[in-house]
C-alpha cells in the first residue's frame, strides 16, 4: 500500500504480474541451465564455473521489484531439483 496526494492505494496482483514472473522464471532457469551444460565444473554435476543466469538477478529486482527477486529465487530453487548427469 502506498500514499499518493492523500490517497492511499493498495496494489493488486494483475495477469501480468504473474504473466511477466513465470516469463523471467522461465529465461533465468534456461539461463542457468545452459550455464551448467556449457561452463561445467568437473566433478560436481549441474554447477557452473560461468554462471551466466546471475547477470540478469539484479535488474529483475530493479525493474520487477518483488516479483523479479522472486523470480530468481524461484528459477535457482527448482534448478536444484533437476538431476543433471554431465560427464
Amino acid at each position: 500500500m502506498y500514499v499518493s496526494e492523500g490517497k492511499s492505494y493498495q496494489g493488486k496482483i494483475t495477469w501480468t504480474h504473474i504473466v511477466t514472473f513465470a516469463f523471467a522464471t522461465a529465461i533465468s532457469y534456461v539461463l542457468g541451465v545452459i550455464s551448467s551444460l556449457i561452463f561445467p565444473v568437473l566433478g560436481a554435476p549441474g554447477v557452473s564455473a560461468l554462471y551466466v543466469a546471475a547477470a540478469i538477478y539484479v535488474p529483475l529486482g530493479v525493474w520487477m521489484g518483488m516479483w523479479g527477486a522472486l523470480a530468481g529465487y524461484v528459477s535457482c530453487f527448482s534448478w536444484g531439483f533437476i538431476p543433471l548427469d554431465i560427464q
